[in-house]
């Protein structure tokens, strides 16, 4: 009787496991430092330079939730602060949502739906930007080394005060991933974008080569061509982008990532200075960026950063400069 009594205990904690609670994953981080900007307002060589001392505050939070089997539902948001000693009229918000369902279709395809907004505000109010972005995306996974996605989605970038860098409209794109060899990752990709400003239309294609390798360190490079054509005349581009990132443990414990963009921007039209001063979060732009941690247990890291930008626009009279430290302690729960 007793042992009888034992196998149905045993079988039925053995379907309880079974019928465990969705799975619910969650990972957040908090960073916070002092820092140093030389060129505060983010101007061309000038006058108008000014470097200044400040505060920064960087949180996020991912959460993933798997309500059944072949479903994905992920939430990200991330959020950063920084205040100025003396030039407060730059002081920034700027935070980040991702949301996104992902949804596995038969045996060999995954589709799903993604929402994005991103909003950068500065306390003065001198300027603001909101960028809204909705995807679907189809992806088929019936080869292990081979995994192509399908993308189309519709995007809304709002800038104020000049509301003529405003833009809408849809966009579509494929993309390949190959794994050719253990721990190597190869990733190409098209896109076409087609933006409706309120005094002309844009078009912008994209394509993209990649390459990753995981072992004692990371390695990755990657090369971006981007068109961008217009129906008026002076705002047309040509982009060539050249990424090298770098990833690596050095003795007593300490992390370095490092990460160098050679950006080369042509303008087949002439160069308007707006072109530049629009893109306030300096995506246009060559950077040099160095961090350096070492984790203290329980969560927590000390982190050393660097930060260096620079224009390279081919054939274009514009100097810009701008050089960021900080020192920084972050919390990962």
């Amino acid at each position: 009787m007793l042992r009888r009594l034992a196998i149905v205990v045993v079988l039925t904690c053995s379907a309880a496991a079974q019928a465990a609670p969705p799975a619910l994953e969650f990972d957040g981080r908090l960073t916070l430092g002092p820092s140093w900007d030389t060129n505060v307002r983010r101007r061309s060589a000038g006058a108008g330079v000014v470097s200044d001392e400040g505060l920064f505050l960087l949180a996020a939070g991912d959460l993933v939730w798997r309500p059944a089997d072949g479903h994905r539902t992920s939430l990200s948001w991330d959020g950063g602060s920084r205040v100025f000693d003396e030039v407060g009229s730059e002081d920034q918000l700027v935070h980040l949502l991702t949301a996104g369902h992902a949804l596995q279709v038969g045996e060999a395809f995954v589709a799903g739906a993604e929402l994005r907004r991103r909003d950068q505000l500065l306390r003065s109010g001198a300027r603001s930007s909101a960028d809204s972005a909705g995807s679907l995306f189809l992806e088929w996974q019936g080869m292990p080394r081979l995994v192509p996605r399908l993308r189309a989605g519709w995007r809304r970038f709002d800038w104020w005060p000049d509301e003529t860098w405003s833009a809408t409209g849809p966009w579509g794109g494929l993309s390949l991933q190959a794994r050719p060899f253990a721990r190597h990752l190869a990733s190409a990709g098209y896109e076409a974008h087609l933006r409706e400003f309120p005094d002309r239309r844009e078009v912008l294609h994209q394509g993209h080569l990649g390459w990753t390798w995981r072992s004692g360190v990371v390695l990755s490079g990657s090369y971006l061509l981007g068109v961008a054509g217009s129906d008026v005349p002076g705002y047309a581009s040509v982009r060539h982008r050249f990424q090298l990132l770098f990833g690596s443990r050095l003795p007593a414990g300490f992390l370095l990532n490092a990460q160098a963009v050679l950006q080369l921007v042509e303008f087949p039209e002439g160069f308007r200075l707006d072109q530049f001063t629009v893109a306030d979060d300096e995506e246009s732009l060559s950077s040099l960026s160095l961090k350096l941690a070492r984790p203290l247990g329980s969560g927590l890291s000390i982190e050393a950063r660097y930060q260096l930008h620079l224009a390279t626009f081919v054939k274009a009279d514009l100097t810009y400069e701008r050089h960021v430290l900080a020192t920084a302690l972050t919390w990962r729960f």
